[in-house]
């Protein structure tokens, strides 16, 4: 029976002033619990202790109207009127209640998204340790639900990947970012490497502590596969352009040279008819090497459509006899002094046509920038042999202001000097070729001294060389 009730539980259960005074505690409950309640508050009058006091519990009331709603009652014994009563005290919880439902409801959906989602989906721990997959994630990565759960996601991590991640992570956890996303790769169970889009979310408790990571993963593989493939496409199409370009510069460039010194060699036979078997004979030598460059040309003009660049074995010295023959003319016009140090012995791995441009180059560069005041000296020195073979190039001509042109030396259409038959071509031509071929060029070179050149014959992936 109740005998007293603050204004408040009246107001609370519908009631007026004192009208619940006499009542008993069964007419606040559904009927289908008050039945139930009076024999448990029988046996807790009979055994206090079987139920602890003052528990909170969430039950559902009745106001006078029929009306139910859930509350939270806390019960504890006192001493009134030297009586031993119960004082119940009652708060309602319906909204927390109904919160509770919502959130109860949430988290079922979103463990049913979670379970059955498409997408790879993983509960991660700060610290990187998986602690719930979803299937799909299992069956991108290959690795059964308990395998994932035993493994930290840094162990399945490609390594070039693992510093961003950890970065993304560490920003995540000291609140500079709320998500991020990222392309990466995971090993695959069977060792393979399977690219995803990984898209990551941080979950905290109401004060904001961090709880776990929410990871979202999609298989991005045959993407990056079709990307790859394209990029690779691109890259080949850009090498036969540039070996295109070679070519057309190759053409001008070379047969230029080579009527250049037709056109001297045609003057001194005019002019000094002593030596008409001498330069005859000069003639006959350049027509052949003509001849052979133009079948070299057309050899290059066969491999534009291979990226993979035909390489014959070359004798280096012969290759730069060969050149000086060529020039002869121009040599003999400017009193060139040209040595040939090279061993006849160093061969290497090399395009025919590539290696013939590249020398012509050079040493009629060191006879047309020769400088005013002394005959022009072009040295040509070998070492190293093999994948570590280097040709140096030396001349004491004009020299160049490397701190000032070295950026833009060997750019096309480029020249450094005021020499009215510099076209900036020769340079650029001969740097793309040893880079094609897989070499490198160095330089050094001092305004008014000359100039040293250095080519590395890069020939790691040939057969037959030194």
């Amino acid at each position: 029976t109740i005998v007293t009730a603050s204004n408040k539980a009246m107001e609370l259960f519908g009631y007026e002033k004192n009208s619940l005074i006499g009542t008993t505690i069964e007419s606040l409950m559904p009927n289908g619990f008050a039945d139930v309640h009076k024999k448990h508050r029988m046996a807790f009058a009979q055994k206090p202790e079987t139920r602890e006091m003052g528990k909170g519990l969430d039950l559902l009331a009745k106001r006078k109207d029929g009306a139910l709603f859930f509350a939270e009652i806390s019960i504890s014994p006192i001493h009134f009127d030297d009586r031993e009563i119960v004082l119940a005290s009652v708060r309602d919880v319906s909204e927390k209640k109904d919160l509770y439902n919502q959130l109860e409801e949430s988290n079922e959906q979103f463990k049913g998204a979670f379970k059955y989602s498409a997408v790879g989906m993983g509960l991660v721990s700060t610290e990187g340790k998986w602690l719930e997959v979803n299937k799909s994630i299992c069956d991108i990565l290959g690795y059964t639900n308990d395998e994932l759960l035993a493994s930290t996601f840094q162990d399945i991590t490609h390594p070039d990947d693992l510093d961003l991640d950890l970065e993304h992570v560490g920003k995540m956890l000291r609140g500079e970012i709320e998500s991020y996303q990222m392309e990466k790769r995971y090993y695959h169970k069977n060792g393979s490497i399977v690219w995803v889009l990984l898209s990551v979310s941080l979950s905290k408790d109401v004060k904001g502590k961090p709880l776990h990571f929410v990871s979202q993963v999609r298989d991005i593989t045959d993407r990056k596969v079709r990307e790859q493939t394209m990029q690779h496409s691109i890259d080949i199409i850009s090498k036969q352009n540039l070996h295109l370009m070679n070519f057309a510069h190759i053409v001008s460039h070379n047969l230029r040279s080579h009527t250049s010194n037709f056109q001297l060699l045609v003057n001194m036979l005019e002019k000094d008819e002593d030596d008409r078997e001498y330069v005859l004979g000069l003639l006959k030598d350049n027509a052949q090497t003509l001849s052979e460059t133009i079948a070299h040309l057309n050899e290059v003009v066969q491999i534009q459509t291979n990226p993979n660049i035909k390489r014959e074995t070359i004798y280096l010295a012969e290759y730069i006899d060969r050149t000086i023959d060529v020039l002869a003319g121009e040599i003999n016009l400017h009193n060139a002094i040209v040595k040939n140090n090279v061993p006849s012995s160093v061969f290497l791995s090399y395009n025919p046509a590539y290696l013939e441009s590249i020398v012509l180059n050079f040493l009629s560069n060191g006879i047309k920038y020769r400088h005013e005041n002394r005959a022009p000296k072009i040295e040509f020195n070998a070492s190293g042999k093999g994948v570590n073979l280097m040709l140096e190039i030396i001349d004491n001509g004009v020299g160049i202001n490397l701190a000032r042109n070295r950026e833009k030396l060997f750019g096309l259409y480029k020249t450094f000097h005021r020499n009215s038959d510099a076209r900036g071509v020769g340079l650029f031509i001969t740097k793309n070729q040893v880079e094609v071929m897989g070499g490198k060029i160095e330089v050094e070179s001092e305004v008014g001294k000359g100039t040293t050149f250095r080519i590395y014959f890069n020939q790691a992936n040939t057969k037959g060389t030194a």
